[in-house]
């Protein structure tokens, strides 16, 4: 699996553990979940507010970029930066048209890539 992009390595997780997992990321137990019902139910409830802030996330972040800038995305966020993707993820699982494959007629551009699991 060391060849597969990150998201390829996932998929392949999903489709032999299904929906939800745990593994150790940088010495912490990270969990996966990729099943969208499991990420509604996760995601409102209000334990799902908090997030560690590791620093190892900043510094890739500023490696991949080649500049200090602040974590963007629901994997790698904390404080008020995953407030708000919460939130985002939250009403893209619940609208069914801000979903891929409704995107395209509401939204051009890149938003029909969205995609609530690996």
């Amino acid at each position: 699996m060391l060849r597969d992009t990150p998201k390829g390595a996932f998929k392949k997780y999903t489709e032999a553990y299904g929906g939800i997992m745990s593994f150790k990321s940088f010495g912490e137990w990270t969990v996966l979940v990729s099943d969208p019902a499991l990420m509604r139910t996760g995601l409102a409830d209000p334990a799902a507010s908090g997030r560690l802030d590791h620093p190892l996330f900043r510094k890739r972040d500023s490696i991949i970029k080649g500049r200090d800038c602040p974590a963007l995305g629901i994997i790698s966020t904390s404080g008020d930066v995953w407030r708000q993707q919460r939130r985002f993820t939250l009403r893209t699982l619940r609208e069914p048209w801000l979903r891929p494959q409704h995107a395209g007629a509401h939204h051009a551009g890149g938003a029909g890539r969205v995609t609530p699991s690996v």
